[in-house]
């Protein structure tokens, strides 16, 4: 998996943080300034980019608290 996500994770998110500087123990509400829209946006790209779509019960923005979550994700979606 390459690391597309990040350059996703940080063009979706209100902080000014270039996806270099993005660490996987970022939260993404409280330290990348995330909203809904921003989250909502995020999936859509992710879904996009990996061609595959998130389960319903993840387009929830409980389901991924930090950077790291959604990695995991995202290789659990493309390693199948």
């Amino acid at each position: 998996m390459n690391d597309h996500y990040l350059s996703i994770i940080a063009r979706n998110t209100k902080a000014q943080i270039d996806e270099n500087e993005i660490k996987k123990e970022h939260r993404l509400y409280e330290d990348l300034g995330y909203d809904s829209i921003g989250f909502i946006s995020m999936v859509v790209a992710i879904e996009d980019a990996y061609n595959f779509a998130f389960d319903d019960e993840y387009i929830n923005p409980e389901a991924f608290k930090t950077v790291e979550d959604v990695e995991k994700y995202i290789k659990s979606k493309i390693d199948r």
